[in-house]
């Protein structure tokens, strides 16, 4: 007799046409809490910021070629986490604009 909340509201957000967009901002923010935790240094996760997701790929900017290196290398680390989260393929590869 009871519908479970999280189902309906699943449910309600796809019919409303915005589905592809909560779960582009969900990567994003995993995203961000990914390079978080990979980024060593206090205060260089405001030196990175994800733009958008387009075709599975992550494009974000950063000015810091430091820190591009950085999460260069932890890459595949980062896209694992995002898609062991979302439960699917969702991120294929990650761009950086320097």
């Amino acid at each position: 007799m009871f519908n479970d909340i999280k189902k309906l509201l699943s449910r309600s957000v796809f019919r409303a046409g915005i589905g592809g967009q909560v779960r582009s901002v969900r990567i994003l923010e995993i995203f961000s809490e990914a390079v978080e935790a990979a980024l060593p240094e206090d205060g260089a996760t405001g030196k990175v910021k994800p733009l958008y997701i387009k075709d599975n790929i992550i494009i974000a900017a950063s000015l810091s070629r430091s820190v591009i290196d950085i999460l260069t290398k932890e890459q595949e680390k980062i896209i694992s986490e995002i898609n062991k989260r979302v439960g699917e393929k969702a991120v294929k590869d990650i761009k950086y604009i320097g």
